[in-house]
């Protein structure tokens, strides 16, 4: 993409990053999890998200001071995430699989099975499928909303009179309030109940959409209110909550791959959905029209997520998956339920 002389291969080069997120995503959720205390896993798989902050916070900025560099400032850009990237990449040589992994399949040398069979297994117990139903619910409808954000913001600041380089800053703002969220997300996530933190997020980003869409359309307040409440809300967004609630609420034998389909399954709908509203968008009173479906979709995922919380906080992953299964999946000898009147911790242990 740096050196992207034509559309083709600047397509090439987004195809080839859209694999690499699925294949680095879930799996970072899912590493970081398993290594993660109990009383302290909200906190840590946060820190992906703290990640996932700074890296646009970034990138808009640089975005915004290179500017004046047209073309040329959009490939040095680019060219800073190559060096990440092989940053990532030489950090991941050292990195051993969890315990927790290697047990699942039998050992460290052990043979994994086949995606196929793994998949088999995972649509084959009913605990899998309604999470698998609750968390691609939660995630897709209130990611149409950020990615429209993230997609469309520019054109709809651009029709209150904000040029490229201001865009950019007020994203750049918008991420700020994110980084800052997402800090107090890891403070207070294995602290205050799941349900109440899940219901404030999804209430600050139904707010900040309803500000957009009834607010002036020539007020510097509508997108200052905005981006601001936006990015207050994605701390303890749907986004932060699926990166903690699927680790727990999947044995080890399926976690990595129930969060591949979810995020497939999300990501695919952000695209299928991101042909449609620019299309609304041109239309008279487009901004009125896509923000009415984007803030039902964010009420549909904060009342399904707030409704179904799930009971894990503070939990052994263990413990969870005895009360969810019924018995121990992540190991690879041949589980067995606990004995009547055994509880879950005495059986952990």
């Amino acid at each position: 993409m740096v050196f992207a002389g034509n559309l083709a291969m600047l397509f090439a080069g987004f195809v080839i990053i859209g694999l690499a997120v699925g294949a680095s995503v879930p799996a970072g959720w899912t590493y970081i999890a398993e290594f993660a205390p109990a009383d302290r896993r909200g906190r840590h798989v946060g820190a992906t998200q703290l990640a996932w902050s700074v890296g646009p916070f970034i990138g808009f900025g640089l975005a915004a001071a290179l500017s004046p560099l047209g073309l040329l400032g959009s490939r040095i850009v680019f060219a800073h995430l190559v060096v990440i990237a092989l940053i990532t990449w030489y950090i991941r040589q050292g990195l051993d699989e969890s315990k927790t992994w290697s047990d699942a399949k039998g050992g460290v040398n052990a043979k994994p099975p086949s995606m196929w069979k793994s998949f088999a297994l995972l649509f084959s117990n009913k605990a899998n499928i309604t999470a698998l139903i609750f968390l691609a619910a939660i995630y897709t409808f209130w990611n149409q909303a950020a990615s429209q954000n993230g997609i469309f913001l520019p054109t709809i600041l651009g029709s209150m009179g904000y040029n490229t380089i201001q865009s950019d800053l007020f994203s750049m703002l918008s991420w700020g309030f994110v980084i800052i969220s997402t800090i107090i997300f890891m403070a207070y996530v294995d602290r205050i109940p799941y349900r109440i933190f899940y219901f404030v997020g999804g209430a600050l980003a139904i707010l900040a959409w309803v500000i957009l869409v009834f607010g002036s359309s020539t007020a510097a307040a509508t997108a200052f209110a905005y981006a601001i409440i936006w990015g207050l809300s994605a701390g303890p967004s749907a986004q932060a909550f699926y990166s903690v609630w699927s680790p727990e609420l999947f044995a080890t034998p399926y976690r990595s791959g129930a969060q591949g389909i979810v995020f497939f399954l999300v990501r695919l709908a952000s695209g299928l959905i991101s042909l449609i509203f620019p299309v609304i968008l041109a239309k008279e009173n487009g901004l009125l029209i896509d923000g009415l479906i984007l803030i039902g979709f964010l009420v549909a995922s904060t009342l399904i997520g707030t409704i179904w919380t799930p009971k894990t906080q503070g939990k052994e992953l263990q413990e969870i998956e005895i009360e969810r299964y019924g018995h121990i999946v992540s190991t690879a000898s041949a589980p067995s339920a606990p004995a009547a009147g055994t509880t879950a911790a005495s059986s952990n242990k």
